[in-house]
């Protein structure tokens, strides 16, 4: 029992260390350039149709890729929706399992990039599943800052 014990904790020792130093490996951490983007202000809420899906999206030339997808609301306006870097986004691929033609709900902070408009997303909805993807504060789920006891 002891080491089975052991071994839970070695893994989410690791788990505690290896993914926040992946996430600031790649751009999409929460004192990233892109990051810093996020304006917890100018929240949005979409309800739509995928229209596309971009397993291969830079935000930023320097950033490792990530999930977008587009989404197209009910007035006919097509907003792209960012949500995470690949390795988060393929973990969980089962919560976030979209494609094109699925209707979602997104929430997230609306903003410019070099000129172009894109959501960062926060939650997203497809049917009964749903994720969470960043705090309100704009920290991203997969950027585990662990505070010291």
């Amino acid at each position: 029992m002891n080491k089975t014990r052991a071994f839970i904790f070695g893994i989410l020792a690791l788990l505690f260390v290896a993914v926040p130093a992946l996430a600031q490996q790649d751009g999409w951490d929460s004192k990233s350039r892109y990051n810093h983007y996020y304006d917890a202000d100018n929240m949005v809420y979409l309800t739509g149709e995928i229209t596309n899906i971009d397993r291969n999206h830079k935000p930023l030339p320097d950033m490792e890729p990530g999930f977008a997808v587009t989404v197209k609301t009910d007035d006919g306006k097509e907003h792209l929706v960012e949500i995470g870097p690949v390795w988060f986004t393929q973990f969980y691929k089962a919560k976030w399992d979209v494609g094109v033609g699925d209707r979602v709900d997104v929430r997230g902070s609306e903003v410019t990039i070099n000129g172009k408009n894109r959501v960062m997303a926060v939650w997203g909805r497809k049917g009964s599943n749903e994720m969470t993807i960043r705090a309100h504060n704009g920290s991203p789920v997969w950027d585990l800052q662990v505070e010291p006891f």
